[in-house]
């Protein structure tokens, strides 16, 4: 009974899914990842969703206030597009979400202002099956160090 119901059932809206560029489309997400959406704070995994497509290939971004400032304009404008719950867009609290992400182990600092998406997360499609192994038992024992060096090669 319940299957025919989900079966019979069709379509009645598209959102808005303009074409993408090829390099926001290079990107491999983990099982890690989805379950992130789960216990995240909403803010927090909408923050790192936004940074895994302003990160290059080797998950690696510069942090700067100007970045916060992209990402605030981005939530004002799917905010008046697609409307839904509001996401706070003040710089201080958009940099204490970014905080806390790399306290608890999302964002990795690597140098300077570069930071680093965790790959155990998501990681550029380009990343060979052997890497990821080994950066998975690099990240199991904390070595993160050395599994940053196996990413930043891609």
């Amino acid at each position: 009974m319940n299957t025919k119901s989900i079966q019979s059932t069709t379509c009645k809206e598209y959102p808005n899914l303009p074409i993408i560029s090829s390099h926001k489309q290079s990107k491999v997400f983990s099982k890690h990842y989805s379950n992130a959406a789960l216990y995240l704070p909403r803010k927090q995994f909408v923050l790192l969703s936004w940074l895994v497509f302003q990160s290059g290939a080797d998950n690696t971004f510069n942090h700067s206030t100007h970045l916060l400032n992209q990402f605030s304009a981005y939530i004002l404008a799917i905010q008046s597009q697609y409307g839904g719950e509001t996401i706070p867009t003040a710089i201080q609290l958009i940099r204490k979400d970014l905080k806390e992400l790399i306290e608890q182990g999302f964002i990795f600092p690597v140098k300077d202002k570069a930071l680093m998406i965790n790959p155990m997360l998501v990681h550029g499609n380009k990343v060979s099956k052997g890497d990821l192994i080994l950066a998975g038992e690099l990240y199991q024992k904390r070595d993160i160090e050395v599994m940053i060096n196996i990413f930043a090669k891609y």
